[in-house]
């Protein structure tokens, strides 16, 4: 959990950092207004957020995740390796085309940073 949880950190700051990304919600960020409670209720933080980006254009959100070598798109949590669902490939979802959820696995935070970084680049 705890290289789960340093990659999510990695991650997030650098999700809230990036200029295509309109909003991050984690739970256990510093930020969040639920933050004290939830500290209280968790020894380590959980490596799973959700984000949305400026961009609702469907074309560009698939051109992204398509473009993610390291991140998988799968709806499950808890493995070993960063998982990542985007609203888009529901029919019907009760989030918007941008809202993607995100699960850090083991992998290295810097190199899941690099993989968004990429993928980040084909919402223009």
């Amino acid at each position: 959990m705890e290289a789960s949880a340093r990659g999510a950190r990695e991650v997030v700051q650098f999700l809230k950092n990036h200029p295509a990304i309109a909003s991050v919600n984690w739970i256990f960020d510093p930020e969040h207004p639920q933050r004290e409670l939830v500290a209280d209720q968790f020894d380590y933080p959980i490596p799973m957020f959700s984000f949305r980006t400026h961009t609702a254009d469907p074309d560009a959100i698939m051109r992204c995740c398509e473009s993610l070598s390291l991140i998988r798109m799968a709806v499950s949590w808890g493995g070993f390796e960063s998982l990542l669902l985007p609203a888009i490939v529901f029919a019907r979802s009760p989030h918007p085309v941008n809202h993607f959820r995100l699960y850090v696995g083991l992998e290295d935070g810097a190199s899941l940073v690099a993989d968004l970084k990429h993928a980040l680049s084909e919402l223009k």
